[in-house]
């Protein structure tokens, strides 16, 4: 019996799709998530690997995954200069696919999120008002957007102790998410001027210029960097969490001095920066177990 002239290449293309739903939604993005939201639960001092707690790092990171489908759909045109490759713009994923991946990804995130409890639902709820906001709304408008942007980003933290049962130390992450995010916002809106400024997207590069932008940047991170051994002057954290921070204040003091030149090399920061967020997590984390009574 003889094949059907195109069945052959089913299992490419359905691999493809699949690939490109996965790359729409930022897995490594949606990892992080997850990881801030358990370590928001450390901070809490409250238990942290029980089901409530991974209800909610489950729920964060798929409600973080609609929220950046919604995103790529809504920048579609602007993507396709400044993100050519991404799975829109390259066609390897259609906008009501993607639309439809998003609702569904949104549904579950907030359903997991009232598994983990009735405040952290009602945290993921807002989160998800404020995603929406800023996707159909505040994006265009720079500054305002950058920082709901990063008010979202640092909820992780109070959520995870939430669904931990207790606050304990959340703010200390929450505070350095706030304005490392805002830094990260700032300088993404450098890597996609371009497209910005056919859309019409008043990003704080284009309303002031890349050079600005940058710097303020720089000084946002350099901020976040000379705070960063607070918490161990406060008594707080001891020396395990010191050293971890000193090795963060490295890496960013050398994307500072690129950021206060203009990035004359041209690279993208942004994903550099993730990797800074990693390391500062595990230095909460740390921070947080060995301050402990044992």
């Amino acid at each position: 019996m003889r094949n059907h002239p195109g069945a052959g290449r089913q299992g490419p293309v359905r691999s493809s799709g699949f690939v490109a739903a996965v790359q729409l939604t930022r897995p490594r993005n949606c990892l992080l998530t997850a990881i801030s939201v358990w370590v928001g639960a450390v901070t809490s001092g409250g238990p942290h690997a029980t089901a409530a707690v991974v209800f909610a790092a489950a729920g964060a990171a798929a409600i973080a995954a609609a929220g950046n489908g919604m995103n790529d759909v809504i920048d579609l045109q602007t993507d396709r200069l400044n993100r050519a490759t991404r799975p829109l713009p390259s066609g390897r994923l259609s906008a009501g696919v993607a639309l439809a991946l998003s609702s569904l990804l949104g549904v579950t995130g907030l359903a997991l999120a009232f598994l983990a409890g009735l405040l952290p639902g009602m945290i993921a709820f807002a989160v998800v008002v404020g995603l929406a906001l800023y996707n159909w709304f505040l994006k265009r408008v720079g500054l305002a957007g950058n920082l709901l942007v990063s008010l979202i980003a640092a909820t992780t933290f109070p959520y995870g102790a939430a669904a931990a049962g207790g606050w304990g130390r959340w703010w200390i992450p929450a505070l350095f998410a706030v304005g490392y995010h805002l830094a990260r916002e700032l300088v993404k809106g450098v890597e996609d001027t371009e497209g910005d400024r056919l859309a019409g997207v008043r990003t704080v590069a284009r309303i002031y210029g890349d050079h600005r932008a940058c710097r303020s940047a720089a000084v946002l991170l350099a901020l976040v960097g000379l705070a960063a051994p607070l918490p161990v002057l406060l008594d707080i954290y001891g020396l395990a969490y010191l050293a971890l921070v000193g090795l963060l204040d490295v890496f960013l003091a050398s994307i500072v001095l690129s950021l206060w030149s203009g990035n004359p090399g041209g690279r993208r920061l942004s994903p550099r920066l993730l990797l800074g967020m990693a390391l500062g997590l595990v230095a909460i984390v740390l921070g947080e177990i060995l301050a402990r009574p044992h």
